[in-house]
């Protein structure tokens, strides 16, 4: 059984994937975390600033979630994380201002305990 982490993080989860956001939803929000939804790149970039943890798709039906961090990094931003069925993304994703990339399927457990770090 997991432990409970040291401090709540709010986290948006920027998927056009119900499906995918309902469980991290539930794992994250299960571990006490407040989790954000955002189904598109619009609706994140108006969520980006309440923020600690950004975990966002590649592939958003309005544009990419590489272009989240395109206006600058919101101060309250402690790490973001993309999230792409494609591996050879990660050089582009860190040139975008994201801390790393998960390749899909991603490992729940994988995941939240490195949002927790």
């Amino acid at each position: 059984m997991s432990t409970a982490p040291a401090s709540t993080l709010t986290v948006l989860f920027v998927d056009d994937d119900i499906d995918a956001a309902e469980l991290f939803t539930l794992l994250a929000g299960g571990r006490g975390h407040r989790v954000l939804h955002a189904s598109t790149l619009a609706q994140g970039r108006t969520m980006l600033d309440e923020a600690d943890i950004l975990v966002t798709d590649v592939e958003l039906g309005d544009g990419s979630g590489l272009e989240l961090l395109s206006s600058g990094r919101p101060a309250r931003l402690r790490r973001a994380y993309v999230v792409t069925g494609h591996a050879h993304l990660e050089n582009e994703a860190k040139r975008a201002g994201f801390d790393g990339s998960f390749t899909k399927p991603v490992d729940p457990d994988t995941l939240l305990l490195t949002l927790e770090v």
